[in-house]
């Protein structure tokens, strides 16, 4: 699943999309569909997530993470492994 993570300039997760609802619209997502005052400094990251659990988690951004930075660690973590899976597959 292709989600659309819409990070601060201190790298906190302010909001998720799924990136088919948010990339017809760019950045006036944020604000115009889901209402979110846009920081000065932002930027809008496309994530593959495959584990459609984790997908749904970060979907659920507010109710799954207490913390933006929480997320954004979860996001980097899963992406490592993610890599990491691939990478292996490739030498295998």
């Amino acid at each position: 699943m292709l989600l659309a993570v819409l990070y601060s300039a201190d790298e906190a997760v302010l909001a998720t999309a799924l990136a088919c609802d948010q990339q017809p619209f760019g950045d006036n997502y944020w604000r115009d569909v889901q209402g979110i005052d846009l920081p000065i400094d932002f930027e809008t990251a496309y994530v593959m997530i495959d584990d459609a659990d984790f997908a749904n988690r970060i979907l659920e951004l507010e109710t799954q993470f207490g913390d933006g930075h929480v997320a954004a660690v979860a996001i980097e973590e899963y992406m490592a492994r993610r890599i990491s899976r691939t990478n292996k597959r490739q030498a295998a």
